[in-house]
């Protein structure tokens, strides 16, 4: 093992601790592992930290140097002897874990672990140390390559398989040829492991801004399919019916592909920011939208036609992602996406958008508006390399979108008064409180957003020739 020295060779709080570690003696070892060592290495700056200890309760070390750096101590898991330090100074946020070392000395803990580039340790000394490579991870690193250590690693921990993809997103990687085939060849292991774990690495996957291509290597691996098993349908749907040569699948992927390409242009495209959330919860209705095409298929008129496949698809998204434990705010935005996804393309054929088109469209979406937009936008586009699309039409399309986009910047800026309130309405037409005060104050509200009343008078002359009293 060749020694390689880093520069500076500790991080900056942990060199300053060191003085005040007089406890520890030459029996107690303690090394930095894994993910800060590799972006060392890769000339990155990583905040957060991995520490693991030998013969000494990690949970004693956890708590004195949290007094030392003045952090505050969370414990991940006492029974296994995992804990989190989080370190703010000056805004920044860090974090320093620290778990008991698992292994009978640092060679055995990092044979442990996943992969080699996260195979790396640095031991805490005074006089300084060498990096410690057992695995070759620093070869790996200057290749680019995620190589599993252990021949049993996905059976001993399913998740490291999506963890792969993970960080071949992550650190732009790719794949050693046998650690991708050992995923094929346990991917249906995938599903021993809780759905917490698989949603927070697939999570973490969708946030790259060019998911696309690991989702479909995931795909090729068969691990899609074993954690969202609507894509096994897809898979085995006949071709024929569809437009894409390889299937509903192939259209899937090239709609969360087109989906990041807009995302990446938004800003041009003055669409408005996405959260974190909207953002996951755009993506996942970009590769659930049409999980309802095959339980709807219909030959019509010598057409093949997919009637109500959104509200198929809304169910279906709905069971899946509650079974991966998604929360409830992302699984209701999913289903909202997929209920609506052809709504704004249909008003696109109708001709001319009118603002009562547009209000009503944002009346059943809300706050979810835009994110619609750009899914409708990428499902149009994903039939760019095909014979069927046509240009025409999909600049008809793109000019629908752009007019519903301000459309919606006007129905959300600031809110004008209300021209009247329930109790005016009920006064004025000697109504009594009921459904009937909340369907004029509705009536009103898009009559008014949408610019055929301005005052009062003209709300109450409006609601009496409506004649729904």
């Amino acid at each position: 093992m060749r020694p390689i020295k880093l520069s500076p060779p500790l991080p900056e709080k942990i060199a300053k601790a060191l003085p005040k570690l007089s406890f520890l003696n030459r029996h107690i070892a303690i090394y930095i592992v894994g993910g800060w060592l590799r972006d060392k290495l890769r000339g990155k700056i990583s905040p957060d930290l991995d520490l693991i200890i030998f013969n000494y309760p990690a949970n004693k070390f956890a708590e004195k140097l949290a007094r030392i750096l003045r952090a505050r101590i969370i414990k991940l898991d006492d029974f296994n002897q995992i804990y989190r330090l989080i370190l703010i100074d000056k805004n920044n946020r860090q974090q320093i874990d620290i778990s008991q070392a698992k292994g009978k000395n640092i060679k055995d803990d990092l044979a442990r672990r996943d992969f080699s580039v996260n195979a790396l340790a640095l031991k805490i000394a005074p006089a300084g140390s060498s990096l410690i490579d057992f695995n070759n991870g620093v070869n790996d690193i200057n290749r680019g390559i995620i190589r599993l250590i252990s021949p049993q690693g996905f059976v001993a921990d399913p998740v490291r398989m999506l963890r792969a993809f993970r960080f071949v997103a992550q650190l732009n990687y790719r794949l050693e040829k046998n650690t991708y085939q050992k995923i094929k060849k346990y991917a249906r292991r995938i599903k021993e492991s809780a759905a917490e774990r698989i949603t927070e690495e697939f999570c973490r996957i969708l946030s790259s801004n060019h998911s696309a291509p690991i989702i479909e290597l995931i795909y090729e691996a068969g691990l899609l399919e074993e954690i969202i098993p609507e894509v096994r349908t897809m898979k085995k749907s006949a071709r024929r019916y569809y437009f894409h040569p390889r299937g509903l699948w192939q259209h899937t992927y090239q709609t969360l592909e087109s989906l990041e390409y807009f995302l990446l242009k938004r800003k041009k495209m003055n669409f408005p920011e996405i959260s974190p959330t909207e953002l996951l919860a755009l993506k996942l209705a970009a590769l659930l939208h049409d999980v309802g095409k095959p339980l709807t298929r219909k030959v019509i008129t010598g057409r093949v036609r997919f009637l109500g496949h959104e509200k198929y698809g809304e169910k279906l998204a709905g069971a899946t992602l509650q079974s991966l434990r998604f929360s409830k705010q992302v699984i209701h935005l999913v289903q909202k996406l997929i209920r609506y996804h052809m709504r704004p393309i249909n008003l696109s054929s109708s001709g001319a958008i009118t603002a009562r088109a547009a209000w009503r469209l944002y009346h059943d979406t809300g706050p979810a508006f835009p994110l619609l937009l750009l899914l409708a936008l990428a499902d149009c586009y994903s039939y760019r390399h095909l014979p069927v699309f046509q240009p025409e039409q999909f600049h008809q399309q793109l000019t629908t979108i752009h007019q519903l986009l301000n459309y919606y910047k006007k129905f959300t800026a600031p809110a004008q008064p209300k021209l009247v309130d329930g109790y005016l309405v009920m006064r004025k037409f000697n109504l009594s409180p009921g459904p009937m005060v909340g369907k004029i104050l509705r009536m009103v509200a898009e009559a008014q957003a949408t610019g055929k009343i301005r005052t009062t008078a003209e709300a109450i002359d409006y609601i009496r020739k409506k004649r729904i009293i």
